[in-house]
């Protein structure tokens, strides 16, 4: 809830937390995401290295958080590589928190 939020400083040690003790791939995936949506946007030390982690982690190209964080870290760089890999996420079927972090990225990378 942190997270959805945006309270990301308040979210980030919940995180820390779930992340050592999710078990199997699922919550492993869920809790990486969560982390790395958190790290981000509280604009910690080791956002890149959670990003890092979730590019990393198996079966992970598919799933929104990972290609959101990527367009996002890439907006501090280049709005045009923001807009690439907001390309990569099928956003037809977005809804939610995720619909809405979509479209406000979109909106910053214009």
């Amino acid at each position: 809830l942190h997270n959805y939020y945006r309270l990301f400083s308040r979210a980030k040690p919940l995180w820390d937390q779930v992340l050592v003790k999710a078990q199997g791939n699922d919550a492993k995936g869920d809790a990486r995401d969560g982390h790395a949506i958190a790290s981000f946007g509280a604009g910690t030390d080791d956002a890149s290295a959670a990003l890092d982690e979730l590019k990393r982690a198996k079966g992970s190209d598919d799933r929104f958080a990972r290609a959101f964080q990527e367009a996002a870290y890439a907006s501090a760089k280049s709005k045009k590589d923001c807009r690439s890999r907001l390309e990569d996420i099928e956003s037809k079927s977005l809804e939610g928190f995720e619909r809405e972090s979509y479209d406000r990225l979109k909106e910053f990378c214009r």
